[in-house]
């Protein structure tokens, strides 16, 4: 989850909700019951990304999740990829200096090709 409290304090408020029956913070979305569809939100995305037919940056955390086809296309310079070290599932809202940092480089970079 979260890895910055202040991001945490900005966020998640809006994903919760307060049980008075049992005094918890629970999730407004009953994640876990889509557990089952998980794995098909994430068939073919890569070769989606891969085919936009305009530049593409992916911010990543590591690359050790890459897959194949995610690695030959940025190998072929299908892609700008960054890597802001990070763990969790919230590097804009954990790191959003370094990310907005690769944002304005990719821009920038766009820019100078026009």
């Amino acid at each position: 989850m979260l890895q910055s409290r202040h991001a945490a304090e900005l966020s998640l408020p809006a994903r919760l909700s307060w049980d008075e029956a049992t005094g918890t913070w629970r999730w407004r979305a009953r994640v876990a019951e889509a557990a089952h569809l998980w794995r098909t939100w994430f068939e073919g995305l890569s070769a989606a990304f891969v085919a936009l037919p305009l530049p593409k940056l992916l911010v990543v955390g590591g690359v050790e999740r890459l897959d194949c086809a995610m690695e030959a296309a940025h190998m072929q310079g299908r892609f700008r990829l960054e890597v802001v070290p990070h763990t969790g599932h919230q590097i804009h809202e954990d790191r959003p200096e370094e990310v907005a940092a690769c944002l304005r480089r990719f821009l920038d970079g766009i820019e100078r090709q026009r």
